[in-house]
């Protein structure tokens, strides 16, 4: 068997010395690379065109139309976002105020048994299901409503009067059985929409000054033109200030 062991020594100091600003020069556009896209502008002004994942329905606190994925903001990280695919559904807004809250229906069908809570924002009292059509209030009287797990409709009566949007549902609906009506379907959906941002190149601007006795020196002696050395040098530090200002916006 043969064993090879590189050592760097003093010898190597001098191609490490080349090398190493290579590397790291090249380094941040390899990594680039694999997180963003860079194109560059045929014009001063152009349009950035991105999708965003919407979502479909309203479910729980989430809205028909709020963003589930977005090129610019990520994911939602909201419980109820997170949770959008599930049967569960969470902090459900029940319209009206007052004290009682008659026929009011869920939105999600058929409602699963047992799995009904109703909350009052104001006063913080509850009405849980109890697995057999009847809701059971948290206060010390034990007041019930009723739950009818088909079409989704419940009654209650608060103690105190509640606040318009203060009540609360939070359930479980069966998805297997559920009916398409002409404003749900069984399974939440998602919309892909294609958006766009304006943007705008940033003016960099460099200048140099030179006589024109040097500019013959060097082309007598040695056979470059200044004014083309000098637009090249000064056109690669603009694309690197580019470049580095492009790496800070991403």
């Amino acid at each position: 068997m043969k064993i090879e062991i590189n050592v760097t020594d003093s010898s190597a100091i001098q191609f490490l010395g080349i090398q190493l600003p290579i590397i790291s020069a090249l380094l941040p556009s390899l990594v680039l690379n694999k997180i963003a896209t860079v194109q560059a502008l045929d014009r001063r002004s152009a349009g950035v065109f991105y999708l965003d994942v919407k979502y479909g329905n309203a479910k729980g606190t989430v809205a028909a139309g709020d963003t589930m994925i977005g090129s610019t903001s990520g994911q939602n990280t909201t419980a109820d976002g997170r949770s959008y695919a599930s049967q569960r559904i969470r902090a459900e807004v029940v319209s009206g105020s007052g004290t009682s809250f008659a026929s009011k229906v869920l939105t999600y069908l058929p409602v699963v048994a047992g799995s009904v809570v109703i909350t009052g924002g104001t006063s913080g009292e509850t009405f849980t299901d109890n697995g057999a059509n009847v809701l059971v209030s948290s206060r010390s009287s034990g007041a019930t409503g009723t739950i009818d797990y088909t079409t989704g409709t419940f009654t209650v009566t608060f103690q105190s009067s509640q606040a318009s949007g203060a009540v609360s549902a939070d359930y479980q609906y069966n998805y297997q059985t559920m009916t398409e009506t002409s404003t749900l379907s069984p399974v939440p959906e998602v919309n892909i929409s294609v958006s766009y941002d304006t943007v705008t190149a940033l003016d960099f601007i460099l200048r140099s000054k030179y006589t024109l006795a040097a500019a013959i020196d060097l082309e007598k002696a040695h056979g470059l033109n200044l004014e083309d050395e000098i637009v090249k040098y000064l056109g690669g530090n603009t694309n690197f200030a580019t470049y580095r200002q492009e790496c800070l916006y991403n």
